[in-house]
């Protein structure tokens, strides 16, 4: 979505910027996440990149990404968001928008991962491929939580394929949490952001198997907590940075 920044004399609340850091393309419906999030406190928008790759998994995706995402991120930062929320579990340039904007940049790994210790949980990483585990449990030692760390888990459904059986994506997710759950986790942490609009349906089918569990969308707990923050007026909020 291109941005089209509104005068200041009409936002009402918190300006919460989106930056999917893929090309545009019609597997993930980004909007159908971000719809019921808005209200006349906060306005929320994605951004996809103007080049780019149509999605990351691997660590070149995260590479040919970084050019685009930050001109994306540092124009939408200097046109009056007051926050941005990188649409990515791989984290992809959210050190260096921290170094080149002014405003808070959340990525969703570090803020769900956070946001989950911070209650007490034990986590298992549900991911879409077998090979983002590396990448994963690097993320989980350097953000200084392997003790929360419990196992993980993959469906082995690439992200632009996770929509076009609903049906198998939705199955596989089941099994993968069913032996997280094995496993010892008392919350399952999607390891994608393209996972958003199937969090339900996982809940819906633990529960009919009499299973509980607690299960973070990544991408919403990181726009609520970018939205409280910016709600508690705390500008130069930065979770897990050490920022004030």
């Amino acid at each position: 979505m291109n941005e089209r920044p509104l005068p200041r004399s009409r936002l009402a609340g918190a300006r919460i910027a989106v930056i999917s850091p893929v090309l545009p393309t019609e597997a993930i419906d980004v909007e159908a996440t971000l719809r019921p999030l808005r209200d006349s406190t906060a306005e929320i928008e994605n951004f996809f990149l103007d080049e780019g790759p149509a999605s990351i998994e691997t660590e070149a995706d995260i590479e040919s990404c970084l050019p685009g995402l930050l001109a994306v991120g540092k124009r939408v930062a200097e046109s009056g968001w007051q926050a941005l929320v990188v649409n990515c579990m791989c984290d992809p340039g959210v050190p260096e928008l921290r170094e080149r904007t002014a405003v808070p940049v959340f990525g969703p790994a570090e803020t769900s991962m956070h946001a989950i210790t911070a209650a007490g949980g034990h986590f298992s990483v549900l991911d879409v491929v077998s090979d983002g585990r590396e990448m994963v449990e690097e993320q989980i030692a350097r953000y200084g939580l392997r003790s929360y760390y419990v196992s993980y888990r993959s469906i082995d459904v690439p992200v632009l394929e996770l929509f076009s059986e609903p049906a198998r994506t939705i199955a596989a997710l089941e099994g993968a949490a069913l032996a997280a759950l094995a496993d010892g986790a008392d919350t399952l942490l999607l390891g994608c952001t393209g996972l958003a609009e199937l969090a339900r349906q996982l809940r819906a089918a633990l529960a009919a198997r009499g299973r509980y569990p607690a299960i973070v969308e990544p991408l919403l707990t990181s726009i609520l907590v970018a939205r409280t923050l910016l709600e508690a007026r705390v500008p130069d909020a930065r979770v897990g940075s050490g920022g004030r």
